[in-house]
């Protein structure tokens, strides 16, 4: 078989009438495509064959199937032509929060950049499988937005999807997210504060911090409440004795029990300057709780000069 793709580039496929029908993946010389033989009656392999291939691209595609026998004679067959349209790829979730009964989805644009719009779709019962013969509540937002906020005044718990929507044609996105409004507003367990110095057993220290070059923090403590918090505020001051809580750093958290965290640069003063932090928890509703215990850590903005007339030299031993 030999396959012409609109890109002008074509790629040879041998195929095995007696060996490689039977289910088995074949594939082609160049690890770039795959076939799936879907053939269900082997006792007469010569009638008929159905071949799948993976996605190509976009466009016009043409097929070609040559016989060849054992003596590698070969008998060229006659090109086919199909094509093929384009295929919508979905919005990847980055994450769902709810404040009382307003939600949020946030997400990133797929590889294929912004579509001409986003669509919500959704059911009020997770067993059921999600409508997707309209929008939910009519919600969608241009194809340039990465979120969208709504309103679930009835309480309950939610399932929604967000498909792309490129023209007439949607993505078909599998994945799901969860959202139980109203939202909880009970806060989460404090993270056990301790002032670090300079040096860590992390078994016996709950929060750790120090300067990674060039001035950003690096932030590591226990956690071992799981998923009753989903992310982390990190509040600091910038060297004034006076942390500011009107612009927090948002970790999400991770898996392990130590949680690790590097901020971009905060601080850019040329000489070691004490910054004081504080940790605070977040649930998956946005409920943060009330700590205030302050740490402090030493950080300085600046790299050291560089080396200047350095000489090489050999050294006989």
């Amino acid at each position: 078989m030999i396959l012409y793709q609109h890109t002008a580039r074509h790629i040879p496929l041998k195929v095995n009438n007696e060996e490689d029908f039977r289910g088995s993946i074949i594939i082609m010389p160049t690890g770039d495509s795959m076939l799936l033989p879907l053939n269900s009656v082997y006792a007469n392999p010569y009638v008929y064959f159905e071949i799948v291939t993976k996605q190509l691209n976009a466009g016009n595609n043409q097929f070609r199937i040559d016989t060849i026998d054992e003596n590698n004679n070969e008998n060229i067959g006659v090109p086919v032509s199909v094509s093929i349209p384009d295929r919508v790829i979905p919005p990847r979730f980055i994450s769902a929060s709810i404040n009382n009964t307003i939600a949020t989805l946030n997400w990133t644009h797929s590889v294929d950049g912004p579509p001409d719009r986003y669509s919500l779709f959704g059911t009020s019962d997770p067993s059921l499988a999600i409508d997707r013969g309209s929008e939910f509540n009519g919600v969608s937002v241009d194809g340039s937005q990465t979120s969208m906020t709504f309103e679930l005044a009835t309480p309950g718990t939610y399932r929604f999807v967000v498909d792309s929507k490129i023209g007439t044609e949607y993505s078909d996105n599998f994945i799901t997210v969860d959202i139980t409004s109203p939202a909880s507003s009970t806060a989460p367990p404090r993270i056990v504060n301790q002032i670090s110095l300079t040096e860590i057993d992390i078994g016996q220290l709950q929060v750790y911090a120090t300067n990674v070059p060039t001035g950003k923090l690096n932030v590591q403590f226990m956690w071992i409440f799981g998923n009753q918090a989903a992310s982390y505020n990190l509040y600091h001051d910038s060297g004034t004795g006076s942390v500011n809580f009107g612009l927090p750093i948002n970790f999400v958290r991770q898996t392990s029990v130590v949680q690790n965290f590097t901020t971009d640069q905060i601080s850019f003063h040329n000489v070691d300057t004490t910054f004081k932090f504080v940790l605070r928890s977040v649930t998956a509703d946005g409920v943060e709780d009330t700590n205030t215990f302050e740490n402090e850590v030493v950080l300085n903005g600046s790299s050291p000069p560089s080396a200047t007339s350095v000489v090489a030299s050999t050294v006989l031993r």
